[in-house]
């Protein structure tokens, strides 16, 4: 019993099971994955299971019932230090994992771009196992940073929280494109929305921050040739024909020429590899974009 009593998930669900309040481990989402001893697992399902069922976490006696082998184990600490301590340690193992596996990828293959993808699945692993921190929020934490907030807020420019479309319908409607925001561009099929979508994105780019557009629509190499036609303000026909004008040619080149004077990115996400919530995770991971735009 001496491996048990230095078990963290063990002395977790006994303080679980002996105060019948499985609260914090819900709310930080606590699943199976966090449990590495199979009798731990096992009993942290029953528990769980238990309380979907019947809205109260099982008594001692009716765990003892099911799990006559199972001994639990006495401490005086709360489960936030125990789900904390669980976290960091899980954090450490995952992130020391990761790294090992990206370090073999390149000295076993020299495959750095495997090395990148081990990487962004190990971060995906982190979220999926509910690893990030809390984003919970306490109203009475610190009230008064919310009124130096509003004086920030009545100083700027137009009203604008955040960063501007460029178009000023939109902006006056959602104070600019702000972090943490959703933002669903409706409307029937064929009536611009993807054009909306990219426009702004090269809007924000403009003001320095840095999108990630991922398309279902077109490929990258349609997306480029889009971008480039919006951006010289002339016709994507004739770009993509090879027809344009003396004068169309000189400004697509001159913004070309300003485009590569740029020093933040505008990334096109590769729809094989961003066609899934969690391949979108990733890329989210490795570029570190300020805004997502998803059309599709």
């Amino acid at each position: 019993m001496l491996f048990r009593s230095m078990n963290t998930e063990a002395r977790l669900l006994s303080r679980v099971v002996k105060d019948r309040n499985i609260s914090p481990l819900l709310s930080n989402s606590v699943n199976e994955s966090w449990f590495a001893d199979e009798a731990d697992r096992r009993l942290w399902l029953f528990v769980r299971d238990h309380f979907v069922k019947y809205g109260e976490c099982p008594s001692e006696e009716l765990v003892t019932e099911n799990f006559p082998t199972y001994k639990f184990v006495d401490s005086d600490d709360n489960l936030d230090f125990l789900i904390d301590d669980i976290m960091a340690k899980r954090r450490k193992a995952l992130t020391v994992g990761m790294i090992r596996d990206a370090i073999d990828a390149i000295e076993k293959s020299n495959d750095h771009e495997d090395a990148l993808l081990k990487i962004q699945r190990g971060l995906v692993r982190m979220e999926e196992d509910g690893l990030s921190q809390s984003r919970d929020y306490d109203l009475i934490g610190d009230p008064m940073k919310r009124w130096d907030e509003y004086l920030e807020r009545k100083n700027l420019p137009n009203g604008l929280r955040g960063i501007p479309t460029g178009f000023p319908t939109i902006d006056s409607a959602t104070s600019g494109l702000q972090k943490g925001q959703l933002i669903v561009i409706v409307a029937p099929p064929k009536t611009g929305k993807s054009t909306l979508a990219l426009q702004i994105a090269h809007n924000v780019h403009l003001r320095g921050a840095v999108p990630l557009f991922q398309s279902f629509e077109m490929s990258n190499n349609e997306q480029v040739a889009r971008y480039d036609a919006m951006r010289a303000r002339m016709s994507h026909h004739r770009l993509l024909t090879g027809t344009m004008t003396d004068e169309e040619e000189a400004r697509y080149k001159f913004k070309l020429e300003n485009l590569a004077k740029m020093d933040h990115s505008f990334w096109l996400a590769d729809s094989g590899a961003a066609s899934t919530v969690s391949g979108i995770t990733s890329k989210l991971q490795m570029l570190q974009p300020d805004i997502l735009f998803i059309d599709g």
